[in-house]
């Protein structure tokens, strides 16, 4: 799940809803995207983590 959701980043996905619509096309590769999954990864991130994120993207 992680690295789908990392790689939908990397894909420009720009939310969660996003983030999901992008993984949703890698499905015969990591599966079905689950929508309270990826809530619930966003939300256990901390600020210094979104911040990296948001960096590298900005790269």
């Amino acid at each position: 799940m992680l690295f789908s959701f990392a790689a939908a980043i990397v894909c420009g996905a720009r939310s969660a809803l996003e983030a999901e619509r992008l993984q949703a096309h890698q499905v015969a590769l990591f599966g079905a995207p689950s929508d309270s999954t990826t809530h619930r990864m966003v939300a256990g991130m901390d600020a210094p983590m979104l911040a990296r994120i948001a960096k590298v993207r900005a790269v």
